[in-house]
């Protein structure tokens, strides 16, 4: 059995899709992405201000679903992931054509120069519950 990872990208992108379009994207295989997705991913961006030739090619830099890596270049997306990449700025800049390039939360300080690299977690708030794996606030 395979698990597929998606792209961080394709939050902003699935996140107007349909329940049934989720979950046929997230069940099907990389190797039908682009047959399937091209057309409608290329037309949510069109509709971000991109025009139709560079939301095609854009499109096609993260389909079909899979993570590239070249070893002769740096890792950093989307040449592969480090912990320090800030995605979401990147998904955001990526979705919005350049018009938004920040979501304003800077990176972490608190990285460990070795694995697991995350530093401690955060302290919980005053007033603040953690139960059965939810955050719970009274």
């Amino acid at each position: 059995m395979y698990v597929f990872l998606t792209h961080g990208a394709y939050d902003g992108l699935l996140h107007h899709a349909t329940d049934e379009l989720k979950n046929a994207f997230n069940a099907g295989r990389p190797t039908d992405d682009v047959a399937n997705y091209l057309e409608p991913w290329s037309k949510l961006l069109e509709s971000r201000g991109y025009p139709p030739a560079e939301a095609r090619d854009t499109i096609l830099t993260v389909l079909p679903d899979i993570l590239h890596y070249d070893r002769d270049r740096p890792a950093h997306y989307p040449n592969g992931r480090v912990v320090t990449d800030d995605v979401y700025d990147m998904r955001m800049a990526f979705l919005t054509h350049g018009r938004v390039t920040s979501d304003g939360v800077g990176p972490h300080g608190d990285y460990l120069p070795e694995f697991p690299f995350l530093g401690v977690p955060n302290p919980q708030a005053a007033g603040e519950d953690v139960a059965e794996g939810a955050l719970l606030t009274s």
